[in-house]
């Protein structure tokens, strides 16, 4: 019994530890609350990179719970040729930032085409 206890209990301090890895990993997955500051910056950014001019503005806040990340709305809109619009959200999609588009709409405006998005982006509160 005494030997499969102490096996047991290396096995679990395995699991402790990868445990922590991937805690880590997670807690750095999503931006903090404080951070939501450089959205506007990050995506403009992207949106100069692919040639394509943007507006964003920020709606409702869901506050973080012990079991769900906080999330902010957001509306955005890209205007540049096709192409470029949907590079400009697939990279959008691949920043820093947990986002998820719950609407997408693309117009064409005479030469070019207008994206309007209203989407979510995730954070949490501050880092354990």
């Amino acid at each position: 019994f005494r030997k499969a206890a102490i096996e047991s209990r290396g096995l679990l301090q395995s699991d402790v530890e990868k445990a922590g890895a991937y805690a880590s990993l997670i807690d750095n997955a999503l931006p903090i609350k404080d951070e939501l500051v450089n959205v506007p910056i990050d995506f403009d950014a992207i949106a100069r990179a692919h040639r394509v001019s943007f507006g964003m503005t920020f709606g409702a806040e869901t506050e973080p719970t012990a079991s769900e990340p906080g999330k902010i709305q957001f509306q955005m809109t890209a205007t540049g040729s096709y192409q470029d619009t949907i590079r400009f959200l697939d990279s959008v999609k691949m920043s820093r930032y947990l986002v998820k588009y719950l609407d997408v709409q693309i117009a064409r405006k005479a030469q070019l085409y207008e994206v309007n998005v209203n989407g979510l982006i995730f954070y949490q509160e501050k880092r354990s």
